[in-house]
């Protein structure tokens, strides 16, 4: 049940990040972010999201940490995309 989040995460040339920290932030008071790790593409998945307006805040080191707003809706999938600049 809930929304599914997916996406990729690139460096500036376009180059997958695997092992970045995809957070999503609850926003209900406890601590229980659902979290996934990128694959060796890049890419990621959250299934089981709340609906609403959500931040998504994607952390790996050796990059400057990226945050977005996604708008996420029951039983449908949202796409995030995230390009990551060094430090």
């Amino acid at each position: 049940r809930g929304a599914v989040l997916a996406g990729s995460v690139v460096s500036e040339g376009d180059k997958a990040v695997p092992g970045a920290e995809v957070r999503l932030l609850l926003d209900d008071g406890s601590d229980n972010d659902l979290v996934a790790r990128t694959d060796a593409q890049g890419r990621f998945r959250i299934a089981g999201a709340p609906d609403g307006t959500q931040t998504v805040r994607i952390v790996m080191i050796g990059f400057l940490p990226e945050q977005r707003i996604v708008q996420l809706r029951e039983g449908e999938a949202a796409n995030v995309s995230v390009r990551m600049r060094r430090v």
